[in-house]
């Protein structure tokens, strides 16, 4: 069995064969299938990859199933610095939305609008 071990906040994932899990008591043993998942590429860090992960499908479910995005709307993305801000952007621009209006905000304070 391929497994990842974290060992510390911030540190590189060791991988390894690891022998098959024995559950232990009050432990329930879950095998989960492969295919939803991906590999990442080597030139993109771990933590991207995590950040892409939980921001896309949170963007792809709100712009597409709470509040369906039409051709020509317009789309206020609060936050599109951030990683499911950012993805919010390009996930509005796919479904064709005429004009995207993004807030950012600053260390400093507000900075506006782009």
């Amino acid at each position: 069995m391929k497994a990842a071990v974290v060992t510390d906040f911030g540190q590189a994932p060791a991988y390894g064969d690891f022998r098959e899990p024995v559950a232990g008591e009050g432990e329930t043993i879950v095998r989960v299938c492969a295919a939803p998942f991906s590999p990442i590429p080597d030139d993109i860090s771990d933590v991207r990859a995590a950040a892409v992960a939980a921001g896309g499908p949170a963007s792809w479910a709100v712009l597409t199933r709470r509040a369906p995005i039409q051709p020509g709307s317009t789309v206020l993305v609060n936050g599109a610095t951030g990683a499911a801000g950012g993805m919010a952007v390009q996930i509005a621009r796919h479904f064709g939305a005429r004009r995207i209006i993004a807030s950012v905000a600053a260390a400093s304070g507000w900075t506006g609008s782009k």
